[in-house]
């Protein structure tokens, strides 16, 4: 029996609607069938998910409970036979014949342990918004402050072996925190300039960030508390503290925003408290970005229009 070079790990709950679309997304990779395995991590599924699944003999499917999105992941990784990892949304699309030139890529630099592409966002079939592959000099900022594009990673088995796997402290978080550690520990990777991924923009998407939906003040929490354990981590590192610090402003103005917004005033008076924990000029910082986050939602409610 030859040994998968390749596993694609798929976390899903409820997406019949979509997962046969990601699933083809695999099956039709210009790479031997011998070589690539799809795993599929179901939590459960109460609608047809399992039943659209059931008929694919290629996939190995578990279905039981976890605890969200990342402990999937982390099962999925233990399970894993190949030596090159990537994860798919059960919502989302692999680029055609990308993983041969994943593949390529990383027998060509056995040395790297991981490798970054170009993601874009799509809506009804529409490329709307893209990101660039992640280069080294900008991972910590695109970790914090920026789009990580996740998806658009693979990893070497080894890495996870060595630096561990997603932290369920953070259940949406916790491929920033992932992306964190990477870069504080030097972790070779390749940056690519090809179009890995695609997310697809719904209502249901839970890597699409709307400020509106009631989820997006738990992961400001989780910024807020990330952002504090690599500041009380990283004390004597300037370059580090800035770092740490704007995101935490950045965390501690977006749950003030959101909580203000469902009118939780004493949840946005929590948030006011903790983003002056860090820092004690948090309100000039505020005031300071105050009229451009405005401009911005309101373009956006228009553009939505």
């Amino acid at each position: 029996m030859i040994t998968p070079a390749i596993s694609i790990i798929t976390p899903t709950f409820n997406r019949e609607k979509f997962i046969l679309e990601a699933v083809k997304s695999v099956q039709m990779q210009d790479v031997p069938a011998d070589i690539l395995e799809h795993i599929i991590m179901d939590g459960g599924s109460t609608d047809n998910t399992l039943g659209v699944l059931k008929e694919i003999l290629s996939l190995r499917v578990y279905s039981e409970k976890d605890k969200g999105l990342y402990d999937a992941i982390n099962k999925g990784i233990i399970l894993a036979r190949g030596d090159i990892i990537g994860h798919l949304n059960s919502d989302d699309l692999y680029e055609p014949g990308i993983l041969k030139a994943v593949k390529r890529a990383f027998d060509e630099h056995p040395e790297m342990d991981g490798l970054c592409g170009k993601a874009l966002v799509f809506r009804s079939g529409a490329p709307i918004q893209y990101f660039e592959a992640v280069q080294p000099a900008e991972l910590l900022a695109r970790a914090t402050l920026g789009t990580p594009i996740i998806n658009a990673w693979f990893f070497r088995k080894r890495f996870y072996e060595k630096h561990g796997m997603y932290d369920l402290r953070y259940p949406m978080a916790a491929d920033r925190d992932l992306l964190i550690r990477l870069a504080l520990a030097d972790v070779k990777y390749l940056p690519i300039d090809l179009a890995v991924y695609r997310y697809r923009h719904h209502e249901g998407s839970l890597t699409i960030n709307d400020h509106r939906k009631p989820w997006m003040r738990n992961l400001q929490d989780e910024f807020l508390n990330m952002s504090e354990y690599y500041l009380s981590a990283y004390p004597d590192d300037p370059g580090l503290t800035r770092l740490f610090r704007r995101w935490h402003d950045v965390a501690g103005l977006e749950k003030v925003i959101a909580t203000a917004r469902v009118q939780d005033w004493s949840g946005a008076a929590s948030a006011i408290r903790q983003a002056r924990s860090v820092n004690r000029l948090w309100f000039f910082y505020a005031l300071r970005v105050m009229p451009g986050k405005i401009m911005f939602s309101l373009k956006r409610r228009l553009n939505q229009r």
